[in-house]
């Protein structure tokens, strides 16, 4: 078979999903015309998705022969990364941004690899500029959101939220992530309709008490003493453990004084609201783990 049949085969077994067959015929290609670059690219990135251990070798004679490939240097930042060659992938990422500011799995990938490094601030800024895109996908967007969170960047990583909730409203992560930081924030007339969302879209047993606990601790933290109570006694209909019987306890002494049993103090029971919130986030975002 001449060299043009093995590209055209490749390319035919690339578009039908069979990246085994693709890597053989672009590989028999190559044996005749080893800087043929489409061939390169197709052996490449097939190796890379098969995870063959060969796919560096392709990827950088690929970024050898065409060295304005912004996609081969993306590639070839993968493979490093997936060796775990953090330093030399940073490179090639960089790389390709500087080629495609605009390649969005570029710019993630290169965040990802630059927060591993340890430079959390431009790591938040290349995912930021990333997630600018309309190809984002949510993946991204809900990692700037915890970048920022674990940054103590609470309004930044509202800001994501938002725009997450935005693109994705009936997605349950967005909108359990967005009510949780306007909680953080002290948005809490934003934060009431929020979680009323989250309580609709979360569908899983024994998880209403979650937004119960949530919209309990806005009208406390409001100091609504009133409607905390209808709250909290509303709560009591889907949950008795002991942190609704306590916040019941607690807004009962702040309406109505103290009883013989000291209620539990507020500093506790916003720590222990703020774990459950914690919890909660984080059963969701598990889920999405492949």
């Amino acid at each position: 078979m001449v060299n043009e049949d093995w590209s055209a085969a490749a390319e035919r077994a690339f578009r039908a999903g069979d990246l085994r067959a693709c890597v053989d015929h672009a590989r028999r290609g190559l044996a005749g015309r080893p800087d043929d670059a489409p061939l390169l690219r197709l052996a490449g990135t097939a190796a890379l998705q098969l995870d063959l251990p060969d796919a560096q070798s392709v990827l950088r004679r690929l970024v050898e022969v065409a060295p304005d490939d912004a996609g081969a240097w993306r590639d070839l930042g993968l493979a490093l990364t997936s060796d775990g060659r953090l330093a030399d992938a940073s490179e090639a990422l960089g790389r390709a941004v500087r080629l495609d500011p605009h390649d969005a799995a570029a710019l993630t990938s290169l965040a990802h690899v630059t927060y591993a490094l340890g430079d959390r601030e431009e790591a938040a800024e290349l995912l930021s500029r990333a997630t600018a895109h309309p190809t984002a996908d949510a993946g991204a967007l809900r990692n700037l959101v915890e970048m920022h969170r674990l940054a103590g960047r609470t309004r930044a990583a509202l800001d994501a939220a938002e725009e997450l909730a935005r693109r994705h409203p009936d997605d349950l992560v967005a909108a359990l992530e967005r009510a949780d930081l306007l909680m953080d924030a002290d948005e809490f007339d934003a934060a009431m309709p929020a979680w009323e969302r989250v309580r609709v879209l979360d569908g899983d047993s024994g998880h209403e008490v979650y937004a119960h606990h949530a919209l309990i601790e806005a009208e406390v933290r409001r100091e609504r003493w009133r409607r905390a109570l209808d709250r909290a006694i509303a709560a009591t209909a889907v949950d008795r453990h002991q942190l609704t019987t306590d916040l019941l306890a607690f807004i009962a002494a702040q309406l109505f004084g103290a009883a013989e049993r000291p209620a539990p103090a507020l500093g506790d029971l916003r720590a222990r609201l703020a774990a459950e919130r914690a919890d909660h986030r984080r059963l969701h975002a598990e889920a999405l783990v492949p």
